[in-house]
């Protein structure tokens, strides 16, 4: 993907309502190169914070520098991870 391209699909990314982002980082599939891109530090624009779990389940706070951050990247991590769902609250 150029730099072109990213662009192009963050713009794209950042005019859905937050619904339809959610729906979109459940569907999506991604390509290792494209996880790549999202998780390398310069093009986050989100980090960890507190992570906790209790009751079978595990509970991250995501830190966001941009409040339309997109976070398919780590939403893809988790489900890859086994998460059986992911949910913004």
């Amino acid at each position: 993907m150029t730099l072109e391209e990213a662009d192009a699909g963050l713009a794209e990314w950042r005019a859905m309502t937050e619904e339809q982002q959610e729906e979109d980082a459940r569907s999506a599939r991604w390509t290792l190169s494209d996880w790549l891109y999202w998780m390398n530090p310069d093009n986050r624009t989100w980090s960890l914070g507190q992570c906790g779990d209790g009751m079978g389940n595990v509970r991250i706070v995501v830190l966001k520098q941009d409040f339309q951050a997109p976070l398919g990247s780590l939403h893809w991590l988790l489900r890859a991870a086994g998460a059986d769902d992911v949910t913004v609250g």
